[in-house]
């Protein structure tokens, strides 16, 4: 809210924003952190706020479970939650979803689906070729991190390979949290 909202109204902008239904207005628990970096997510308020500006509001799932390590049921769960606790907050649809982790692949697709969603954002592209559904699509998008500058920003636009091989290790970290938390 304070810090892509305010430059993206300014310019006449809307973003796209993918909640963690289980951690609104609470810190995430998911990463490690090492007591650093610990960032507390959108409040319902500020949620209903950006949608009430003409921001989306997409699902990056309920507990920011990888779906690689649920079972189907599990998915299905953290799925409806997560769409239902959405949902009630904007009063509207919520068709968009990004898997937390990034880690996604073809199966996923039918849970999806039958959960309502139309749409699904990715950082990277899926090696498998399977057919969607005409009812959904699949949208690649670029990372934004703290540590980018206006420099990285642009370098992102024109597809600087620094700027894909950062993400992709900033990406693969992210990754290794699921061992770590694991382990710890």
């Amino acid at each position: 809210m304070e810090y892509a909202y305010p430059v993206l109204t300014h310019y006449g902008f809307k973003g796209k924003v993918f909640p963690v239904s289980a951690f609104l207005d609470r810190e995430n628990s998911w990463d490690v952190h090492f007591g650093i970096n610990r960032i507390r997510h959108l409040s319902v308020d500020n949620l209903r706020e950006l949608y009430k500006a003409g921001w989306e509001v997409g699902s990056h799932g309920h507990t920011h479970s990888s779906l690689s390590a649920l079972k189907n049921s599990e998915i299905e769960i953290e799925l409806a939650t997560s769409k239902k606790i959405l949902e009630d907050i904007i009063q509207d649809t919520v068709k968009a979803f990004t898997p937390p982790f990034g880690k996604f692949n073809h199966l996923h697709v039918k849970l999806l689906e039958n959960s309502g969603f139309e749409e699904i954002y990715i950082q990277k592209r899926i090696k498998e070729k399977k057919v969607l559904p005409a009812s959904m699509s699949i949208h690649y998008y670029r990372s934004i991190y703290s540590i980018d500058s206006i420099n990285n920003l642009q370098n992102k636009l024109d597809n600087n390979s620094y700027e894909i091989w950062k993400e992709n290790v900033i990406h693969s970290c992210a990754n290794a949290t699921i061992v770590v938390k694991e382990i710890l």
